[in-house]
């Protein structure tokens, strides 16, 4: 008997023998199921990319900011500025929102349109991400060319004019403003130059501006971060903004790193808030 076409036969007869028993169908459903299996966990990983890959780069971000924050701040010498994009990145590991206060207690005494002259602002962080979505007007100033660039770079804004120069030796970039804001920098002045720069801000506010600020309070960090006044008590800033100012409130929030004084100046002890509670406390 010829054996051509033999394999179809035997092909045939299996198929058919496995139809009569039911294999055949099982077979066809477990296939059918892989397939829908494999689709799903297809569209799984392709809708789970997107979630994937922010975890990585958040996770990068966070563990670069940290690394860029240790060799700058813990070496001999700090650097000019300090770039809050480390804040922002690792702040879910830190869960600490000093940097955050700075910001919001300047913003809260802040008027819609009101003009604004940012003090040392370095790059511009705290005005772009603050104060430029109520200010009219802001001008930013600082004396290191780096920073301005820096803030001309990353923070541009509409409203936000920055400047290059000494805020001790020339004149302000307008003759008066609402607000003028200058935190975490006062230190960095020695007590001749502070008195100089509070008489040019008393000059440029009037009746109703006001001066928000911020110092921090002295200590085993203050000589390696160059600060040249140094402040070991929030009466010791009091007595010095008093000179200048008749109204002065000043908060002070703790942290295991350093302790903040937030301080708000101004001719009218309406415009000074909240703080008001926390000037009376401390006079009593």
């Amino acid at each position: 008997m010829s054996t051509t076409g033999s394999p179809a036969l035997i092909k045939v007869a299996i198929k058919s023998g496995l139809q009569r028993i039911g294999l055949l169908s099982l077979q066809e459903s477990l296939s059918k199921r892989i397939h829908d299996t494999e689709n799903r966990a297809a569209r799984l990983w392709i809708r789970g990319l997107p979630a994937l890959k922010a975890l990585w780069m958040e996770r990068s971000l966070a563990r670069y900011y940290s690394r860029k924050q240790a060799i700058e701040w813990y070496g001999r010498q700090a650097p000019l500025w300090y770039d809050h994009r480390t804040d922002l990145h690792t702040w879910n590991r830190s869960r600490n929102p000093q940097w955050v206060e700075r910001g919001v207690y300047a913003r809260e005494v802040m008027p819609r349109g009101c003009s604004v002259l940012d003090l040392c602002c370095a790059d511009g962080f705290y005005a772009h991400h603050f104060y430029s979505v109520v200010a009219g007007h802001i001008d930013a100033v600082d004396f290191n060319r780096q920073c301005i660039r820096r803030a001309q770079a990353a923070h541009a804004d509409s409203v936000i004019e920055y400047h290059c120069m000494d805020a001790l030796s020339e004149s302000f970039p307008r003759t008066a403003y609402d607000v003028v804001t200058w935190d975490a920098s006062i230190q960095y002045f020695d007590l001749a130059q502070i008195h100089i720069l509070c008489a040019k801000i008393a000059a440029a506010l009037g009746k109703e501006g006001i001066l928000s600020g911020s110092a921090k309070v002295a200590d085993h960090a203050s000589e390696r971060l160059g600060e040249r006044c140094y402040f070991n008590s929030a009466d010791e800033l009091r007595s010095l903004l008093r000179e200048h100012f008749p109204h002065v409130a000043i908060l002070e929030t703790a942290y295991p790193e350093r302790t903040n004084l937030y301080f708000r100046c101004s001719f009218s002890a309406q415009r000074l808030g909240g703080f008001v509670k926390e000037e009376v406390r401390a006079c009593r």
